[in-house]
C-alpha cells in the first residue's frame, strides 16, 4: 500500500508518494509559482528527474500534473 502526501503552501505545492510499510520514497515532486514562472520539479520511481517552466499555477494543476507523472 501506498500514501500520497501533499504539503500545500501559499505559492508552491510538494507532494510524495511513499511505502505505507517503511516510508521509503517512491516518487516525488515540487511546483513553485512564486516567481514569474511556475517552476516544477519531479522525481519518478526509476530516479529519473525532470524540471521545467510550465504555464500554469495553482494547486489543482500541481497535483494533476504529479498524478499523470506517477502513471506515465
Amino acid at each position: 500500500m501506498h500514501i500520497l502526501l501533499l504539503n500545500a503552501g501559499s505559492s508552491s505545492l510538494k507532494a510524495a508518494l511513499v511505502h505505507l510499510a517503511d516510508g521509503s520514497e517512491i516518487a516525488r515532486g515540487l511546483a513553485d509559482w512564486a516567481g514569474s514562472a511556475t517552476r516544477y520539479h519531479y522525481v519518478g520511481p526509476d530516479g529519473a528527474e525532470r524540471r521545467e517552466d510550465v504555464p500554469w499555477k495553482g494547486h489543482v494543476a500541481a497535483v494533476r500534473r504529479f498524478v499523470s507523472d506517477l502513471f506515465h
